[in-house]
């Protein structure tokens, strides 16, 4: 231990069958997402949130860093530093009966679990393994609903996820996953525009095929979540 911790003691639609036909492939679209989501949580062991719980402390002196028991608190909130001499008081995850008191001068900053899982999951979704980073959305969601950034983090993985499955060609996929994340926030940057891309390649396709109809439904569902869409 170093000489810097001490002891101490303290989100009208038509009815029409064709219109059926399109959100049941759409279903089935989110359907294999989940699936595969499923598949890949049982494949994928290690991530953060599967280990106990706990706080990461790191120190100004070379960076070191500790594991904690997780810091009680009302609220799990990012930590802010206290001004003065306030120390904080904490336990180590591998000594949790001693507790230590480190001056705030000492301390470069405190990542709360829920920090962790967040930035794992971001971690994730820059891999393209977005079903794991759902997982890490769901799990702070149920420790912390109203963690702050979780709202955000969540919506840019349902873009990325979206912008994946446009560029793979995979438009039913695409149009899904864009409209949960309508369905989360409309203004939302560029989901307007992507989703005009992804309605417009999908209506080419229905034309392409002789399905009027089925281009017609898009069409108008684009233009009631975004009136007079270009």
């Amino acid at each position: 231990m170093t000489c810097m911790i001490v002891w101490d003691i303290g989100r009208k639609r038509p009815e029409a069958p064709i219109a059926r036909r399109i959100a049941v492939r759409v279903a089935v679209c989110l359907i294999l997402v989940f699936v595969r989501g499923s598949q890949a949580t049982a494949q994928d062991p290690g991530r953060v949130m599967e280990s106990e719980p706990y706080d990461l402390l790191t120190l100004k002196e070379d960076g070191q860093q500790f594991q904690i028991v997780p810091l009680e608190m009302p609220r799990r909130r990012p930590v802010t530093p206290a001004a003065g001499d306030v120390g904080l008081l904490v336990r180590l995850q591998k000594r949790p009966e001693q507790q230590y008191q480190i001056k705030w001068a000492d301390i470069e900053r405190v990542q709360l679990f829920e920090e962790l899982v967040l930035a794992d999951a971001a971690a994730l979704v820059d891999e393209n393994s977005f079903d794991a980073a759902y997982d890490c959305y769901e799990f702070v969601k149920k420790r912390a609903p109203d963690f702050p950034g979780l709202v955000e983090a969540e919506q840019r993985g349902l873009f990325r996820e979206a912008e994946f499955w446009q560029q793979a060609g995979k438009y039913h996929h695409a149009l899904a996953v864009l409209n949960r994340l309508n369905d989360r926030n409309t203004r939302y940057p560029e989901l307007k525009r992507t989703l005009g891309v992804v309605v417009d390649r999908l209506v080419e396709e229905y034309f392409s095929a002789e399905e009027n109809a089925a281009a017609r439904v898009l069409l108008a569902d684009l233009d009631r979540r975004f009136p007079g869409h270009e």
